[in-house]
């Protein structure tokens, strides 16, 4: 059965939407690298009060903190320099129910349903999921809220598991 309702809109990215985004689909590496930098931290701390060894204490507390401080928003600072010159045009969207496709000047894509694995909702987006970690953003902050609830809602509708 198919429907008639399609969903087309623009949209112009807005990086700080664009960071919490990746922010968001990263958040489990960067626990992991956050993790390792506070054992790292306390390996050093350890080392300090039971040797005294200066030198490799001083490696595992300043690597400890660079794990935790300094390589997650280096690593995001990386990713977004990379995507940023085809993320940050003007968006054409389209969803209906064959899909979504997303297109700018650079690039056209359109993302069938049965790809889609999951959602996940952030303030004034909608991320599609496709397998662990491919993503496309749906930017529905320029929408009335009736328009981006009835979106949602469409699109959770042909979703195999919504988060």
């Amino acid at each position: 059965m198919t429907s008639d309702v399609i969903f087309a809109f623009s949209a112009q990215p807005d990086e700080e939407q664009t960071r919490a985004a990746l922010r968001h689909l990263f958040r489990q590496n960067f626990v992991l690298i956050r993790s390792l930098g506070t054992a790292l931290f306390l390996i050093g701390l350890i080392s300090l009060t039971w040797d005294g060894s200066a030198s490799l204490s001083g490696i595992c507390l300043g690597l400890g903190v660079a794990f935790v401080f300094v390589v997650p928003p280096l690593v995001l600072r990386r990713i977004w320099r990379k995507m940023s010159s085809t993320i940050n045009l003007p968006i054409t969207y389209r969803v209906d129910d064959q899909g979504v496709f997303v297109a700018n000047e650079l690039i056209e894509q359109l993302l069938r349903w049965p790809a889609v694995t999951r959602i996940e909702e952030l303030p004034g987006m909608t991320i599609l999921r496709v397998g662990d970690s491919a993503f496309v953003t749906l930017r529905t902050g320029e929408l009335s809220a009736e328009e981006a609830a009835a979106l949602t809602e469409f699109v959770k509708a042909r979703v195999g598991r919504a988060a």
